[in-house]
């Protein structure tokens, strides 16, 4: 598919918010996140995705492509969830103690924190992995290179970066 439409975009944000099981966020402000960190995900894959005038993400995606940007928005996710725990103006017990009721205890919020926190960290390792495998894999490598791109540099093929000078692939990344 060349592009990924209004409609496909709202289904991808619902599965997003299924996904982490969050009913308090909006569909739209997750279309809002997809349409608006392309780039990040274009810095990620040196990739060229971008929105287009009728509100489509053009050119359309792959599921390793998509796989990624899903990775990328749970660890905002996550890292938006931390800092809502500590903002949030609660009383932080962590237990109470009924009569006849029995016991009820509660993790405190500095405990919550730093629990999104870790496994926003951990996603953050997961990215990279993914996005090393996305480059190193037979999908990323040129498929032709001709005479005059050789010494050009750098050159963009298409999701690999390449460095004449070195003749290596550029693999630093985020």
């Amino acid at each position: 598919m060349d592009y990924i439409t209004t409609e496909q975009q709202s289904d991808w944000a619902n599965a997003l918010l299924e996904g982490v099981s969050d009913t308090s966020t909006s569909t739209s402000s997750v279309v809002n996140w997809l349409k608006g960190n392309l780039g990040l995900l274009n810095a990620h894959l040196s990739t060229s995705f971008a929105l287009v005038e009728s509100g489509y993400i053009s050119p359309g995606m792959n599921d390793i492509q998509s796989g990624i940007y899903n990775e990328l928005f749970i660890c905002n996710w996550l890292r938006k969830k931390a800092i809502n725990v500590l903002s949030t103006m609660e009383y932080d017990w962590t237990t109470m103690e009924g009569k006849d009721q029995g016991r009820i205890s509660r993790v405190s919020h500095n405990q919550k924190a730093t629990t999104y926190q870790s496994m926003a960290k951990d996603c953050d390792v997961q990215i990279r992995d993914l996005v090393k495998t996305y480059r190193g894999g037979d999908f990323a490598r040129p498929r032709q290179i001709t005479f005059n791109d050789r010494f050009s540099s750098p050159l963009h093929i298409d999701c690999l970066r390449f460095n004449w000078s070195y003749m290596n692939p550029i693999t630093n990344y985020l």
